[in-house]
């Protein structure tokens, strides 16, 4: 009896006890892939927010830089606001100018008496402070400036050369290599690393303008050499050469960052490969703004055999994919480049310092299924495009067939239909259901004849 009640026991089930520990340990584990998911796409926000506020920051510098030095005082409602609010890349940003007045110790004429110096004023002191909102919290980046009244003090046979490397981020550059060269006769002039706050002082510079070539290089990053004007150069360049006034301090800022790489595959909307696409890419760093004009300029690819296409070395930034006509692309249509930026299909960004993923999906032609976009006609004029409708949801059913499948539109309304090899769709009559917050529930039937494209127009509630 003993040894059939142990049996008995051995036979039994998972207790109570042991179910609660497993649930347990499916909770932690879904809680902490959704904690590190949430976590890294609010690290690419913030990221893209903060190139954009580096911008935002440089163009107050340029302003700044344009303005008499006696006019150079920022107020409440002056030229110069000392507060004010910009929106770029869907991001509001505020934008604080402080101007005040900074005294240079090293030309006291008693080094050990600061009250020796009579004038005090040697230069203005300038700060601009970007913050923008993230997840509840403020972010910013504060960046700073020396600007120097012209001939208020001569303190050098010339000028002052500062040259401030950052990168897009806005965070300085340590360890950049540095060289300045005549612009006339590429004479170097001077070989120096920038310091850990990014900056390179080098006084004593003859007065001109556009007179010195500035080239920047460090291992890993993409390079940059400054140009002469227009119409010495083909176009205005925005990095142009240095120039340098008499007893003041002329400051160069060049952003620097680290080279791109890029890993493109062309597929269709499954995920498989689809080789010897061919293609163009055209983008990379803006080197003037006439075109603009592009680091990478428009050139001609195929990818290989295995729908792929590597580059190294390259200018991050965006990047624009032109599905080429040719006969090996006869056989499909261009959807979008994933992930896309914004709201464009054909422009993606490559990151500095990485290398960027990015899928050119090709839609087949002579397979069956639908393509539907989304649209909203309301108050769109007869000329221009209507509005995509994004998340609206896309239900595609053949009773007959015992098919139903429902997906979600994404940024250009638009939708592919099948999205797996398990039901394909087949070339008959198919029922549509379209639901979107706000708007009327639309119904439709599409005959499908190979790829079928169609828009479905809603109309607001």
């Amino acid at each position: 009896m003993v040894i059939r009640e142990m049996e008995i026991k051995n036979k039994k089930g998972f207790t109570l006890v042991e179910a609660l520990i497993f649930s347990l340990i499916v909770v932690i584990v879904v809680v902490t892939f959704y904690r590190t998911f949430a976590s890294g796409a609010n690290v690419l926000r913030d990221a893209k927010a903060r190139i954009s506020a580096s911008q935002v920051a440089n163009e107050q510098f340029e302003i700044l830089r344009n303005v008499a030095y006696e006019n150079l005082e920022s107020t409440e409602d002056g030229p110069i606001k000392n507060n004010k609010t910009i929106d770029r890349s869907s991001v509001s940003f505020n934008v604080v100018t402080n101007i005040t007045y900074s005294n240079d110790d090293y030309d006291n004429p008693d080094q050990n008496d600061p009250s020796s110096d009579l004038k005090d004023g040697d230069y203005k002191h300038v700060e601009v402070i970007v913050s923008w909102l993230s997840g509840g919290e403020t972010k910013k980046i504060t960046m700073y400036s020396h600007i120097a009244p012209p001939g208020t003090e001569e303190l050098y046979n010339g000028g002052i050369l500062s040259i401030n490397i950052i990168s897009s981020a806005g965070i300085p550059v340590e360890g950049a290599r540095v060289e300045i060269r005549d612009a006339d006769t590429d004479a170097l002039l001077h070989t120096t690393d920038t310091l850990d706050n990014g900056k390179v002082y080098l006084p004593g510079y003859a007065i001109g303008n556009n007179k010195y070539k500035i080239i920047v290089r460090k291992n890993g990053y993409y390079p940059v050499d400054t140009m002469p004007p227009y119409p010495v150069n083909s176009y205005e360049p925005i990095d142009l050469h240095g120039s340098v006034t008499l007893a003041g301090i002329s400051s160069k800022t060049i952003y620097f960052d680290l080279a791109a790489s890029l890993q493109l595959r062309t597929v269709d909307p499954l995920g498989n490969s689809i080789g010897n696409i061919d293609f163009s890419l055209e983008g990379g760093r803006i080197l003037g703004n006439t075109g603009p004009v592009y680091s990478y300029v428009k050139t001609n690819h195929s990818s290989d055999a295995a729908g792929s296409f590597i580059f190294s070395d390259e200018s991050f930034g965006e990047y624009t994919f032109e599905y080429l006509t040719s006969t090996n692309n006869d056989g499909y249509k261009f959807w979008k480049v994933e992930p896309s930026f914004g709201l464009k299909s054909t422009i993606f960004t490559a990151n500095p310092g990485v290398v960027t993923d990015v899928n050119a999906i090709l839609v087949p032609k002579d397979t069956p299924a639908l393509f539907l976009r989304v649209v909203d006609y309301t108050d769109i004029p007869a000329t221009m495009p209507p509005t995509p409708i994004s998340d609206a949801t896309v239900t595609v059913e053949n009773e007959s067939l015992s098919y139903e499948q429902t997906l979600i539109t994404d940024q250009f309304g638009q939708v592919y239909f099948p999205r797996d090899i398990v039901a394909p769709l087949q070339n008959v009559q198919y029922h549509i259901t379209v639901q979107a917050a706000g708007y009327e529930t639309k119904e439709d039937d599409i005959i499908v004849s190979n790829l079928t494209e169609k828009d479905i127009t809603i109309n607001p509630l």
